[in-house]
């Protein structure tokens, strides 16, 4: 998106189930939204997004909890659910 110079790019968050590519993303275009995708409940919670290098974090709807919207909102990671 931003090579080819794609005005909107900020309005994309792109995301992945494999965090290291995720990972990869986020540190050679720091300027794009990026985001991790899992499906369970996270031991450490939002940290598994910072630890990936992106501040988005898309969960299974059945696994966003009370605890993981305050620990996300703690730590500034923004939290987005689907459903399957």
């Amino acid at each position: 998106l931003i090579d080819t110079g794609v005005t909107r790019a900020h309005r994309v968050l792109v995301t992945s189930f494999d965090h290291r590519s995720i990972a990869d993303l986020a540190c050679q275009y720091p300027e794009l939204a990026a985001g991790v995708i899992l499906e369970g409940l996270p031991a450490r919670l939002a940290s598994i997004a910072l630890d990936a290098g992106v501040r988005n974090l898309v969960s299974g709807k059945d696994f966003v909890s009370e605890e993981l919207v305050l620990d996300c909102r703690r730590r500034g990671v923004t939290l987005y659910s689907y459903t399957a």
